[in-house]
């Protein structure tokens, strides 16, 4: 089903409950077939477009558990299950997310640091220009080995450029070890002496951050895991 974005995970609190908000352009029917132990939905089937939300309770913690939806359109009658992770904490718990970072630096060349850039092969990353990439993939992907050795998921922040060459690899590691993206812009340090937040409208920002956002949001589409970001990270340069 085109145009539907689904949440990474229903994350939610015992006693409290959680929210399963789906973003279509179209109408759909949202029903839940199955759920973890004592999560269950506020009444039947939610029907709506825009942002259809279906409202869960949540007796207990849910460690690990899966939610199993039948999503049908409202145009054409097609029918999509899809099944999304679960997790429910317990009141005033506290939790420590890992996240690595990987975002396009115009104008950066990695050569002086010629060292700490180098793929498995021993070949230097480098970039003939700025329409080619200029992010440090490769350097977060040495952590991501020692996070994974033991199971870690990883939150990864980046942007539409790396989502276009990495939207199926890391859509494969959500499925192994739970791992979630968002958002990272672009930077643009080299060229810039001060901050652009610090001399531009949050208007203008928000022009040039959405279709980044679209992009790096279809990228994962097309990878067959048609999902949203709730997250936007900031670099620090």
């Amino acid at each position: 089903m085109p145009g539907i974005r689904y949440p990474q995970s229903v994350v939610g609190i015992a006693g409290s409950g959680a929210t399963l908000t789906i973003r279509t352009r179209e109408s759909i029917t949202v029903e839940v077939l199955d759920a973890p132990d004592g999560v269950r939905p506020h009444g039947g089937a939610v029907t709506g477009s825009g942002e259809v939300t279906v409202r869960l309770s949540a007796r207990s913690r849910v460690e690990r558990g899966t939610i199993r939806l039948r999503v049908t359109g409202g145009t054409d009658g097609t029918v999509r299950e899809v099944s999304l992770p679960v997790r429910i904490w317990g009141p005033r718990m506290s939790f420590i997310c890992l996240a690595q970072s990987s975002n396009r630096h115009a104008g950066w060349d990695p050569r002086p640091m010629a060292q700490y850039y180098r793929r498995d092969d021993d070949e230097l990353v480098t970039y003939d220009s700025d329409d080619e990439g200029n992010h440090a993939w490769v350097h977060a992907r040495k952590l991501e080995r020692i996070f994974h050795k033991w199971g870690t998921p990883i939150t990864w922040l980046i942007d539409d450029t790396v989502a276009a060459e990495q939207a199926s690899q890391i859509s494969a590691w959500h499925a192994e070890f739970g791992d979630a993206v968002a958002y990272l812009p672009r930077s643009y340090f080299y060229f810039n002496k001060r901050n652009y937040n610090l001399t531009h409208r949050c208007d203008e920002i928000a022009e040039i951050i959405r279709p980044e956002i679209d992009r790096l949001e279809t990228a994962f589409a097309d990878a067959d895991w048609p999902v949203y970001c709730r997250t936007m990270g900031a670099d620090q340069w």
